[in-house]
């Protein structure tokens, strides 16, 4: 799952090891999925012309997107939460 792969690239940042975002940029993504995981769980998502996520921008400008898997799944993470997520799709569904 996204979120399991974020927990340890924010593990391995601050242990000093370099890679994919900062503690803080990790720390952004994983409270912005987790209120996502949370939209859906609950059936509340926004309609689809509502729906943004704001670290897809993170990963496109500050990560090295074209070489990490864990930034590709968060670019189609946010692709289908934006664009083909439809209502009352089960959270398990969005990782």
């Amino acid at each position: 799952m996204v979120l399991d792969a974020l927990g340890k690239e924010l593990e391995s940042r601050k242990t000093g090891v370099a890679g994919d975002g900062t503690v803080e940029e990790l720390r952004t993504t994983i409270d912005e999925l987790e209120g996502m995981l949370d939209l859906v769980k609950n059936d509340r998502l926004p309609e689809k012309r509502e729906r943004q996520v704001r670290f897809a921008w993170t990963v496109l400008h500050n990560w090295d997107f074209m070489n990490s898997e864990l930034a590709k799944s968060l670019l189609l993470l946010a692709d289908k939460y934006e664009r083909k997520l439809p209502a009352g799709v089960q959270g398990s569904d969005m990782a």
